[in-house]
């Protein structure tokens, strides 16, 4: 198992260095996302990893932050710089963003 850091969003500052990655389906998005974050479906992922750039630490996440837990792992093992949003987009829209829609 590869340890991935787990971040808050209540401990994440407004200026940070990821990229933030969401792995849910694009219907999920298209309901609800972060400003600036990247979709990439985390069944999308093994074939379309390497559109990715190699040279960004991304957060990943997700409704709840179990897909985006994997899809970190993934991506840890292919040699990315990754980190996963604990809770996912719903604790963000909670505790980050309340301007966020919850589902």
């Amino acid at each position: 198992m590869i340890n991935i850091p787990q971040i808050s969003p209540e401990s994440l500052p407004d200026t940070h260095p990821y990229l933030i990655l969401d792995v849910r389906e694009s219907s999920e998005y298209d309901y609800v996302h972060i400003p600036g974050s990247l979709l990439l479906p985390l069944g999308e992922l093994p074939r379309r990893y390497r559109e990715l750039p190699a040279d960004r630490t991304f957060l990943c996440l997700c409704h709840h932050g179990i897909r985006s837990q994997r899809g970190a792992e993934f991506l840890a093992g292919k040699g990315f710089s990754v980190a996963n949003l604990q809770g996912g987009i719903d604790r963000w829209s909670v505790k980050k963003d309340s301007s966020l829609p919850r589902y």
